[in-house]
């Protein structure tokens, strides 16, 4: 029987601790050279922030649900939720599933669409393509692959 709902969070740097580690490692770097090398504490915080808003996806964990309104992303508090109705094509990636409100490939697909990420769990990936594959009008959507890894 099908599901009705499927939740499931992706943190990816717990899938990578050694990336993460290189990755503090380089912001720590880069804060050490702008406090104590060109002295300047407000540069500093400023570089904190826009690094680790660059790599947000990659350090905060991410929530999705799909259901049999639409799907939902949440990330650090922030949600994008799109129903089916207004979802017209999916294309699929190593990493994840992007929705794209788009019948064909647009430069818009992924600001406008969205993108559910796997964590690297095979069964949820088989789980989530097909719930895709189910709730997407016109019964078979266009479908497109690409080879791209999203999760830093």
């Amino acid at each position: 029987m099908a599901q009705d709902t499927i939740e499931w969070t992706v943190h990816p740097i717990r899938r990578h601790p050694g990336r993460g580690a290189l990755l503090f490692a380089v912001i720590l770097a880069v804060e050490y050279l702008l406090v104590f090398v060109w002295a300047s504490p407000y540069l500093a915080v400023l570089a904190a922030f826009l690094l680790l808003a660059a790599t947000g996806r990659f350090v905060f964990p991410t929530h999705f649900r799909m259901d049999a309104q639409g799907v939902e992303a949440t990330f650090l508090g922030s949600r994008r939720r799109r129903a089916w109705k207004g979802l017209r094509r999916m294309r699929e990636a190593r990493e994840g599933l992007l929705l794209s409100p788009f019948p064909r490939r647009s430069v818009l697909d992924e600001p406008r669409g969205v993108f559910l990420m796997y964590g690297g769990d095979e069964r949820l990936k088989e789980d989530v393509l097909a719930f895709a594959r189910r709730h997407l009008p016109a019964g078979g959507p266009p479908q497109d692959r690409e080879a791209h890894d999203t999760d830093g």
